[in-house]
């Protein structure tokens, strides 16, 4: 039993591997910033310096309470 369970982690550490660099390609794939993106969903149009503000910043707000 203890066999299985290491094998079992240790096929974990490539199938995790590759789903981050999956992850990671898909995101760098989309056009614009992610902060355009946001922009966009919410139908905020916000100018040149409040978009270089907002990715200083980190982004919008998770949640607008």
């Amino acid at each position: 039993m203890q066999a299985y369970i290491v094998r079992r982690l240790l096929a974990l550490i490539p199938a995790l591997f590759f789903a981050s660099i999956i992850v990671f390609v898909t995101v760098r794939l989309i056009p614009g910033s992610v902060i355009d993106l946001m922009l966009s969903q919410n139908d905020i149009s916000a100018d040149k310096l409040s978009r270089e503000q907002l990715r200083i910043a980190g982004g919008p707000p998770a949640c607008d309470l």
